[in-house]
């Protein structure tokens, strides 16, 4: 797959590209990929939210195999503290604590944006 340039009326493999209009989005099309145009950033959108991104070429670690390994740790952790895994029935709502750490996540994640945007 080839990414396209959104400033171009080519995509960056050369293939002439085609506009279709789906559920409001403006999607741009050619032979080899179809790439759907984010909103470019605008006074609201500082450090580029609403950016495309380039498609992934990693090289490094393979982050399922890290991922493994941390939830392992952290129901080892949670096991010292609690005197017990995480287990289904335990009288908290499940729900309510996801929403609490995604909440508490969106702030970190911002905050680093905003330190890279500073420094």
């Amino acid at each position: 797959m080839r990414e396209m340039s959104l400033d171009n009326k080519n995509c960056m493999c050369g293939h002439r590209r085609h506009m279709h209009d789906r559920r409001g989005c403006t999607v741009w099309r050619c032979d080899c990929v179809c790439f759907v145009e984010a909103n470019k950033a605008t006074a609201t959108d500082e450090i580029g939210a609403a950016k495309p991104q380039v498609k992934p070429q990693g090289k490094g670690a393979e982050i399922a195999e890290l991922v493994k390994a941390d939830i392992e740790a952290r129901a080892q952790m949670g096991e010292t503290k609690y005197g017990e895994r995480l287990r289904a029935n335990n009288g908290r709502n499940a729900l309510m604590d996801l929403y609490q750490e995604i909440l508490d996540a969106a702030m970190y994640i911002r905050q680093r944006l905003e330190e890279e945007k500073a420094g």
